[in-house]
């Protein structure tokens, strides 16, 4: 996957703990904590700075594409039920 900027996964990850907040979707809480991580370490940069995804079968790493810093991580089992 090419390098995409702050703004694109701030729009992202905003609508989705939107989503929680309102009760739409109901991800496991390792899961939320991991977005509110990312949406917080992502707020502290340039909107056009670029950030490279990593995406593992059971985690998403999010680095600064210039220098490889972390920015977040959202750790999830893909095979787990969302808790109701």
């Amino acid at each position: 996957m090419s390098d995409l900027p702050v703004q694109h996964y701030l729009d992202i990850y905003r609508t989705r703990l939107g989503m929680v907040e309102k009760g739409i979707t109901c991800p496991k809480p390792q899961v939320v904590a991991g977005m509110r991580r990312l949406v917080s370490g992502l707020q502290g940069m340039q909107p056009d700075a670029k950030v490279r995804l990593d995406a593992q079968p059971h985690r998403y790493r999010f680095t600064a594409a210039d220098t490889g810093r972390l920015i977040g991580e959202i750790e999830f089992d893909e095979n787990a039920e969302p808790e109701h």
